[in-house]
């Protein structure tokens, strides 16, 4: 009706009040009188309903991030469209053949750094789904691993010469130097992970009692302490 209004008013020539915005005060006076027609919401999408709920459970039960949520949901939907039965997901059909083939043809041609985030972002799904009861058995064990072997023969960690050779390179005469130094000794004797070594601030070293506050992954706090001397 507001349409056919507009077409007769531009018709008739009028220069004023022709489109939806102008009609726009008009319109908020009478929605709350209830006299406009309700506009029923379209169904939801399933392949798009599920993963955002997959997304609300990441941010606020497992604590990750913005941009980790959205990686792993970005790789788990195409598995959710696989289940996609007219408009209904087909969860409870799901079996570890259904899992594997979806593997098989997603990793297929990829990187090894790429096929491994896609399993752990299915097994990650596969878990919740299990949890919420949205399928009878875990399915989380069904995802293949990936296999790669490249960096394998690197060394896991240097050998006490070394680590003393390391931290005898630090020019501890320069603040950059007892900088390096203090880092070095957080990697190596409290095995801390370089993004946890980067945020620490004064406040988070109790001096008094030889403990570091460390925030890690998602926000997870631990405190770790030492009765060792000073080097």
């Amino acid at each position: 009706m507001i349409e056919r209004y507009l077409e007769r008013r531009c018709a008739a020539g009028y220069v004023e009040y022709r489109s939806l915005k102008a009609l726009r005060p008009l319109l908020d006076y009478l929605a709350p009188l209830g006299v406009l027609p309700v506009e029923e919401d379209d169904p939801p999408d399933p392949v798009e309903d599920l993963p955002g709920r997959y997304h609300d459970y990441l941010i606020h039960e497992r604590g990750l991030t913005e941009g980790t949520t959205r990686g792993y949901v970005d790789l788990v939907r195409p598995f959710v469209a696989t289940r996609l039965h007219g408009e209904v997901l087909d969860l409870a059909g799901i079996t570890a053949g259904d899992v594997t083939g979806f593997v098989l043809s997603a990793c297929l041609g990829r990187a090894v750094g790429s096929a491994k985030l896609i399993v752990c972002a299915l097994r990650s799904l596969l878990r919740w789904l299990h949890l919420t009861r949205q399928v009878p058995t875990s399915l989380a064990s069904a995802v293949p691993p990936v296999a790669g072997w490249r960096l394998s023969s690197l060394p896991k960690g240097l050998e006490p010469g070394q680590l003393r050779r390391l931290l005898g390179a630090c020019d501890r005469r320069t603040p950059t130097g007892r900088r390096d130094y203090a880092i070095l000794l957080l990697l190596s004797r409290l095995g801390l992970r370089a993004g946890e070594v980067a945020r620490l601030g004064l406040d988070d070293i109790d001096w008094r009692r030889g403990e570091i506050t460390i925030v890690g992954k998602a926000g997870a706090v631990r405190v770790n302490g030492s009765s060792d001397p000073p080097p």
